[in-house]
């Protein structure tokens, strides 16, 4: 008869990374600003997260931006978004800059790009929206 093979052990999945990890995780690849208003007040900054996924163990800190309350609300509301190409902000129109108070035109002055397939599949959404 032939030899049984040992099964090798598993390795255990990794834990699910905390809020507070992916926070840092994000504010590490960004930067502890807004991306739109550079407001560095950190306490005020959060995660925003370009793509909606269930448990945090699978977000990538590509798919996500550092953001204020205010343009939080305003990507949440889908009253702007970003072209996953060029990185240019677009606004609908009832709403523009000034009314947002954003102070950039475009991400690149980012130290590192924000994923282009997350963005496109938010841009996706604000257009049918």
């Amino acid at each position: 008869m032939g030899q049984r093979r040992a099964r090798r052990p598993q390795k255990p999945a990794a834990p699910p990374r905390s809020k507070k990890q992916l926070r840092e995780d994000v504010f590490l690849q960004y930067g502890a600003e807004c991306a739109l208003c550079r407001l560095t007040v950190t306490e005020l900054l959060s995660p925003y997260w370009l793509l909606v996924q269930q448990g945090s163990d699978s977000r990538d800190a590509q798919d996500a931006l550092v953001l204020c309350p205010l343009h939080h609300q305003a990507m949440n509301v889908q009253l702007l978004a970003i072209h996953p190409e060029t990185f240019q902000v677009a606004y609908r129109i009832h709403v523009d800059k000034q009314a947002l108070r954003v102070e950039v035109d475009d991400l690149t002055h980012l130290p590192n790009p924000p994923s282009n397939a997350a963005l496109a599949t938010r841009r996706t959404a604000w257009e049918s929206h």
